[in-house]
Protein backbone atom coordinates (compact mmCIF):
# COMPACT_ATOMS: atom_id res chain seq x y z
CA UNK A 1 0.00 0.00 0.00
CA UNK A 2 1.47 3.17 -1.13
CA UNK A 3 0.40 5.85 0.88
CA UNK A 4 -1.62 4.25 4.30
CA UNK A 5 -3.59 6.76 5.59
CA UNK A 6 -7.00 6.92 6.03
CA UNK A 7 -8.49 4.96 3.36
CA UNK A 8 -5.23 3.04 2.77
CA UNK A 9 -5.04 2.34 6.41
CA UNK A 10 -9.02 0.90 6.50
CA UNK A 11 -8.04 -1.40 3.54
CA UNK A 12 -5.55 -2.76 5.28
CA UNK A 13 -7.28 -3.29 8.48
CA UNK A 14 -9.96 -5.00 6.41
CA UNK A 15 -7.65 -7.59 4.91
CA UNK A 16 -5.99 -8.18 7.80
CA UNK A 17 -9.15 -8.88 9.67
CA UNK A 18 -10.39 -11.00 6.62
CA UNK A 19 -6.94 -12.94 5.77
CA UNK A 20 -4.60 -12.75 9.11
CA UNK A 21 -1.88 -14.52 7.22
CA UNK A 22 -1.84 -12.19 4.77
CA UNK A 23 1.70 -10.06 4.24
CA UNK A 24 1.04 -6.63 3.94
CA UNK A 25 4.09 -3.80 3.45
CA UNK A 26 3.48 0.00 3.92
CA UNK A 27 5.15 2.77 1.78
CA UNK A 28 4.82 6.11 3.16
CA UNK A 29 6.30 9.54 4.27
CA UNK A 30 9.20 9.23 6.63
CA UNK A 31 6.89 10.96 9.27
CA UNK A 32 4.43 8.25 8.90
CA UNK A 33 6.67 5.29 9.37
CA UNK A 34 6.87 5.21 13.41
CA UNK A 35 2.81 4.98 13.33
CA UNK A 36 2.43 2.39 10.97
CA UNK A 37 4.83 -0.06 12.34
CA UNK A 38 3.96 0.23 15.48
CA UNK A 39 0.03 -0.81 14.42
CA UNK A 40 1.69 -4.28 13.45
CA UNK A 41 -0.52 -4.36 10.24
CA UNK A 42 2.33 -4.69 8.40
CA UNK A 43 5.60 -6.91 7.93
CA UNK A 44 7.73 -3.75 6.71
CA UNK A 45 7.27 -0.46 6.64
CA UNK A 46 9.44 2.36 3.98
CA UNK A 47 9.69 5.55 3.23
CA UNK A 48 8.62 6.50 -0.28
CA UNK A 49 11.42 7.24 -2.20
CA UNK A 50 9.35 7.05 -5.98
CA UNK A 51 9.32 11.12 -6.25
CA UNK A 52 13.48 10.69 -6.87
CA UNK A 53 12.67 8.23 -9.84
CA UNK A 54 12.76 9.40 -13.39
CA UNK A 55 11.73 8.69 -16.66
CA UNK A 56 15.43 7.21 -17.54
CA UNK A 57 16.15 6.28 -13.99
CA UNK A 58 17.38 2.61 -12.79
CA UNK A 59 16.33 0.66 -10.15
CA UNK A 60 18.66 1.87 -8.14
CA UNK A 61 17.39 4.93 -7.91
CA UNK A 62 14.97 3.80 -5.34
CA UNK A 63 15.69 2.50 -2.07
CA UNK A 64 16.01 -1.17 -1.82
CA UNK A 65 13.30 -1.34 0.99
CA UNK A 66 11.44 0.18 -1.21
CA UNK A 67 12.45 -1.79 -4.44
CA UNK A 68 11.72 -5.23 -2.50
CA UNK A 69 8.22 -4.44 -1.37
CA UNK A 70 7.41 -3.28 -4.71
CA UNK A 71 8.73 -6.68 -6.58
CA UNK A 72 7.39 -8.70 -3.68
CA UNK A 73 3.81 -7.48 -4.12
CA UNK A 74 1.51 -9.08 -5.88
CA UNK A 75 -0.97 -6.12 -5.83
CA UNK A 76 -0.02 -2.62 -5.46
CA UNK A 77 -2.17 -0.49 -3.77
CA UNK A 78 -1.72 3.16 -4.54
CA UNK A 79 -3.79 4.90 -2.01
CA UNK A 80 -2.71 8.79 -2.61
CA UNK A 81 -4.42 11.90 -4.16
CA UNK A 82 -5.50 11.88 -7.35
CA UNK A 83 -2.54 13.51 -8.90
CA UNK A 84 0.14 11.85 -6.96
CA UNK A 85 -1.47 8.34 -7.61
CA UNK A 86 -0.64 9.56 -11.82
CA UNK A 87 2.61 10.39 -10.90
CA UNK A 88 3.17 7.30 -8.74
CA UNK A 89 1.99 4.84 -11.16
CA UNK A 90 4.47 7.01 -13.78
CA UNK A 91 7.32 6.33 -11.23
CA UNK A 92 7.09 3.03 -10.95
CA UNK A 93 5.76 1.65 -14.13
CA UNK A 94 8.74 0.58 -15.41
CA UNK A 95 9.37 -1.60 -11.98
CA UNK A 96 6.00 -3.71 -12.98
CA UNK A 97 6.23 -6.65 -13.90
CA UNK A 98 3.29 -9.10 -15.36
CA UNK A 99 2.41 -10.86 -12.37
CA UNK A 100 0.75 -7.78 -11.02
CA UNK A 101 -2.32 -6.06 -10.23
CA UNK A 102 -2.13 -2.21 -9.59
CA UNK A 103 -5.11 -0.77 -8.32
CA UNK A 104 -5.81 2.89 -6.65
CA UNK A 105 -8.52 4.30 -4.22
CA UNK A 106 -9.55 8.00 -5.38
CA UNK A 107 -12.30 9.05 -6.08
CA UNK A 108 -11.84 10.23 -9.56
CA UNK A 109 -11.10 7.75 -12.11
CA UNK A 110 -10.99 9.10 -15.95
CA UNK A 111 -7.23 10.35 -15.12
CA UNK A 112 -5.48 7.33 -13.76
CA UNK A 113 -7.21 4.83 -15.97
CA UNK A 114 -6.11 7.40 -18.64
CA UNK A 115 -2.25 7.14 -18.14
CA UNK A 116 -2.23 3.47 -17.16
CA UNK A 117 -3.46 2.81 -20.55
CA UNK A 118 -1.20 5.11 -21.76
CA UNK A 119 1.40 3.51 -19.98
CA UNK A 120 4.03 0.55 -20.27
CA UNK A 121 3.08 -1.05 -17.34
CA UNK A 122 5.57 -3.69 -18.43
CA UNK A 123 2.82 -6.98 -18.57
CA UNK A 124 1.16 -5.79 -15.10
CA UNK A 125 -2.63 -4.89 -15.00
CA UNK A 126 -4.36 -1.69 -13.88
CA UNK A 127 -7.74 -1.67 -12.58
CA UNK A 128 -9.46 1.39 -11.20
CA UNK A 129 -11.08 1.46 -7.60
CA UNK A 130 -13.15 3.60 -5.88
CA UNK A 131 -14.02 2.54 -2.24
CA UNK A 132 -16.94 4.34 -0.84
CA UNK A 133 -16.17 4.59 2.89
CA UNK A 134 -14.23 6.85 4.50
CA UNK A 135 -15.35 10.01 7.05
CA UNK A 136 -14.33 13.51 7.71
CA UNK A 137 -11.12 12.57 9.57
CA UNK A 138 -7.87 12.01 7.91
CA UNK A 139 -4.69 10.20 8.17
CA UNK A 140 -3.62 6.58 9.48
CA UNK A 141 -4.56 7.32 12.85
CA UNK A 142 -8.24 7.42 12.26
CA UNK A 143 -8.51 4.82 9.73
CA UNK A 144 -10.15 2.71 13.02
CA UNK A 145 -13.08 4.87 12.92
CA UNK A 146 -14.33 3.68 9.49
CA UNK A 147 -17.20 1.49 9.18
CA UNK A 148 -16.62 -0.41 6.23
CA UNK A 149 -18.70 -3.71 6.15
CA UNK A 150 -21.49 -3.72 3.09
CA UNK A 151 -19.90 -0.92 1.43
CA UNK A 152 -19.48 -0.09 -2.25
CA UNK A 153 -16.48 -0.94 -3.76
CA UNK A 154 -16.20 0.51 -7.64
CA UNK A 155 -13.97 -1.08 -10.05
CA UNK A 156 -13.21 0.62 -13.45
CA UNK A 157 -11.27 -1.66 -15.19
CA UNK A 158 -8.54 -0.87 -18.52
CA UNK A 159 -7.58 -1.58 -21.65
CA UNK A 160 -4.48 -3.10 -20.15
CA UNK A 161 -6.46 -5.57 -17.43
CA UNK A 162 -8.37 -8.88 -18.17
CA UNK A 163 -11.62 -10.21 -17.50
CA UNK A 164 -10.68 -12.92 -15.59
CA UNK A 165 -8.57 -10.54 -13.08
CA UNK A 166 -11.13 -8.06 -13.13
CA UNK A 167 -13.57 -11.01 -11.62
CA UNK A 168 -10.90 -12.37 -9.12
CA UNK A 169 -10.38 -8.65 -7.89
CA UNK A 170 -14.15 -9.24 -7.69
CA UNK A 171 -14.19 -12.12 -5.99
CA UNK A 172 -11.50 -11.47 -3.51
CA UNK A 173 -13.15 -8.05 -2.43
CA UNK A 174 -16.47 -9.83 -1.93
CA UNK A 175 -14.80 -11.99 0.23
CA UNK A 176 -14.05 -8.96 2.88
CA UNK A 177 -18.08 -8.21 2.48
CA UNK A 178 -17.85 -5.65 0.65
CA UNK A 179 -20.69 -4.43 -2.36
CA UNK A 180 -18.72 -4.74 -5.65
CA UNK A 181 -19.87 -2.40 -8.21
CA UNK A 182 -18.32 -2.37 -11.84
CA UNK A 183 -18.55 0.42 -14.52
CA UNK A 184 -16.18 2.08 -16.75
CA UNK A 185 -13.85 5.39 -15.68
CA UNK A 186 -16.50 7.87 -17.45
CA UNK A 187 -19.59 6.89 -16.73
CA UNK A 188 -18.11 6.68 -12.78
CA UNK A 189 -16.91 10.18 -12.65
CA UNK A 190 -20.39 11.46 -14.49
CA UNK A 191 -22.32 9.50 -12.33
CA UNK A 192 -20.06 10.44 -8.61
CA UNK A 193 -19.88 14.02 -9.43
CA UNK A 194 -23.59 14.65 -9.15
CA UNK A 195 -24.09 11.85 -6.03
CA UNK A 196 -20.98 12.72 -4.18
CA UNK A 197 -18.58 15.40 -5.16
CA UNK A 198 -21.32 18.23 -5.62
CA UNK A 199 -23.19 17.16 -2.31
CA UNK A 200 -20.04 17.78 -0.48
CA UNK A 201 -19.04 21.03 -1.92
CA UNK A 202 -22.33 21.81 -1.21
CA UNK A 203 -22.62 20.62 2.34
CA UNK A 204 -19.33 22.50 3.05
CA UNK A 205 -20.25 25.84 1.66
CA UNK A 206 -23.35 25.36 3.80
CA UNK A 207 -21.38 24.53 6.71
CA UNK A 208 -19.14 27.57 6.33
CA UNK A 209 -21.77 29.75 5.60
CA UNK A 210 -23.83 28.81 9.39
CA UNK A 211 -20.58 28.83 11.31
CA UNK A 212 -19.53 32.43 9.87
CA UNK A 213 -23.37 33.70 10.87
CA UNK A 214 -23.84 32.03 14.37
CA UNK A 215 -19.97 33.41 14.61
CA UNK A 216 -20.89 36.84 13.74
CA UNK A 217 -24.27 37.04 16.37
CA UNK A 218 -22.27 36.00 19.13
CA UNK A 219 -18.72 34.99 18.57
CA UNK A 220 -17.73 33.52 21.84
CA UNK A 221 -20.38 31.53 21.84
CA UNK A 222 -21.37 30.12 18.24
CA UNK A 223 -20.68 26.40 19.28
CA UNK A 224 -22.86 26.37 21.68
CA UNK A 225 -25.85 27.87 19.33
CA UNK A 226 -24.87 23.95 17.29
CA UNK A 227 -27.70 22.92 20.70
CA UNK A 228 -30.94 24.60 18.55
CA UNK A 229 -30.61 22.21 15.70
CA UNK A 230 -31.83 18.95 14.20
CA UNK A 231 -30.40 15.95 13.37
CA UNK A 232 -29.50 17.33 10.04
CA UNK A 233 -26.56 19.07 11.91
CA UNK A 234 -25.90 16.44 13.98
CA UNK A 235 -22.16 16.00 12.09
CA UNK A 236 -21.26 19.33 13.38
CA UNK A 237 -21.65 18.97 17.34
Amino acid sequence: IIGAGLIGGDLARQIKQTFPKSKLFAIDLKKNIPLLAKSGLFEECAENTFDSITANSSTQDLADADMRILKNSSLVVLSCPPETSVQVLKQISSKLSPRQIVIDLCSIKSPICQAAEELDLQGAQFIGAHPFFGNEKAGFENSDTVEMFNKTFCLTPTSSSTEFSVARLKRWLSSMKFRVFITDAQSHDRTVAMTSHVIQLLASALGSTIFEELGENDPGNHLDHLALSGGALAGFS
